[in-house]
Parts: structure tokens; sequence; C-alpha cells
């Protein structure tokens, strides 16, 4: 079988190929990255279907909460903004509806004195408007504690659709896209990753190339001789036993003299003449 350092190698041109593929990959990888991030912040910052916010985030039990908002898109029929205060024994406080202007604009306020509105702690102000809905969380202290009080609230504008945190809430139009985003940047992933494992497949299972150290081992092995005809060759050919591109264990080799070469790289390219012949 003959054996050729140039076939032991991926052609310069493949590699260069390939090289290129991992390339484009990457900064695909890296462009794609970078554009759902500022989805994500074009997302968090651009205008919503409905935003709520209070006028404050903590109040007293003498105060008056001021209720604020906007729609984005104003149902037909004058549908009004339902607006529930639970408190933080999830008991209903007050029931609100108002209606909204031509712009989308409403408001309105509470007086959080008396009632249900004695207890300190975490009131949740639910608004409806339709089929969106919106909620912002405010405080009272200086009445009545509660023993039930489940925590402490952020209070102020709250975006996406659940109350105000330090994380940015998407609503499903926005999970969809995001999600959209994230399959196609796994999907780049896998393209790299079996690109990648196809180059180093090739790497593995091509027959390296033998060093000048190797090569001396191999003839000082055979003392000098032709492992065939065993004269003494002024050039010397290397060649392999077996026909696996992955052994390249050194006493897989053997050296032998051009004409050597020749004749058994002849016979192991077409076996069959040989055959016949015996």
């Amino acid at each position: 079988m003959k054996f050729d350092e140039k076939s032991r190698k991926i052609p310069e041109k493949s590699r260069g190929k390939t090289d290129r593929v991992v390339i484009i990959l990457v900064l695909s990888l890296l462009v794609a990255s970078c554009f759902s991030y500022f989805v994500v912040e074009a997302f968090a910052q651009s205008d919503l279907p409905l935003e709520v916010s209070s006028d404050n985030s903590t109040y007293s039990h003498n105060d008056t909460i001021t209720i604020s908002g906007q729609v984005a898109n104003v149902i037909p029929g004058n549908v009004p903004v339902t607006i529930t205060v639970v408190n933080s024994m999830n008991s209903i406080v007050t029931i609100d509806q108002i209606n909204v202007s031509d712009d989308g604009a409403f408001e309105t306020t509470f007086n959080a004195s008396g009632g249900l509105w004695k207890y300190d702690g975490t009131y949740i102000i639910k608004v409806n408007y339709g089929s969106l809905n919106d909620n912002v969380i405010v405080e009272l202290i200086g009445g009545v504690h509660n023993l039930t009080n489940s925590g402490n609230g952020s209070g102020g504008m709250v975006t996406g659709a659940a109350i105000n945190t330090d994380e940015i809430i998407l609503n499903d139009k926005q999970t969809t896209i995001i999600g959209i985003i994230s399959f196609a940047l796994i999907g780049i992933v896998g393209i790299f990753i079996g690109v990648r494992s196809k180059k180093i497949k090739l790497e593995i299972f091509q027959r390296r190339g033998l060093t000048s150290i190797q090569k001396e081992q191999i003839r000082n092995r055979q003392y000098g001789k032709c492992n065939m005809c065993f004269t003494s060759p002024s050039q010397w050919k290397y060649d392999y036993f077996d026909g696996y591109k992955s052994n390249n264990d050194l006493n897989n080799y053997q050296g032998l003299c051009p004409d050597c070469f020749s004749v058994k790289t002849e016979r192991d390219n077409r076996p069959s003449i040989y055959q016949k012949s015996k």
C-alpha cells in the first residue's frame, strides 16, 4: 500500500476551507448573541401593552396613593380599567373601575386609612384592562402590625406583567422571539461542534508523517537494509504493513528501497493480478 506523506495530511485547501467555516460560525454566534442582547434591551425599554406605576413606594396610613398608567391600544366601547387592591393577608381591600382617556392614560387615587388599610405590610395593586394585566406593589407603615406579612415590596413603576423587581419580565410575544433566537444560537453551536468534531476526526485518522528521528530508528532496526531485498539503498521509502490509517505505531512501518517500494505498491493496489498468477 502506497505511503506518501502528502496523503497523510489534510489538503491545505480543505483545511483552509474548514477553518473559514469555523470562523464564520464563531462570528455568527457572536453576532446572534449581541443581537439577542439588544432585542431583550429593546423589549425592556419599549412601550408595553399596559404600564402601571405608583407615585411612591412607601406610604403611611393617612396618605393618598396615586395610581397612574398607560395602555398602548385603547379598546373601543369605553372599556374601563379595573383596579383591585390586595393586602398582605390576601384580602381584597378595595376595587375600583376608571375610564381610559383617548390617549390611553388613566389615573386614580386611594386613601390608605381605615378598614382593611389599617394593616402594615405589602399591598399589591392589580390592574386589568381587557386581556391585559399588570401589578404594582407598595408598602404601608405606621399602622397595625400584621404577623402574616410576607415581606417587603419594592414599589415604584412596574414593567412587564408582574410586580416590580430588578429582573426583566417579558410578555408572551417577547418570550417567543427570545426562544427563537435561543434555538438559533443552539443550532449555530451545534453546527460549530459538528464541523469541529469532523475536523478533529479527520486529523485523528490521517496517517502522520515520520520525523527524521523515527526514520533513522526504522533504518537502524533493519540494520540499514531494505526490508524486502535486504540491500543497502541510497534512497529510502517508508511503507506500512497494514491498511489502518489510525495505526501510527512505529512498529507498523518498514523501510524499503525505491524498487521494492514500487513493487509492493503495485501489488497492494492491484492484488487480483498477483492472486491469479499464483
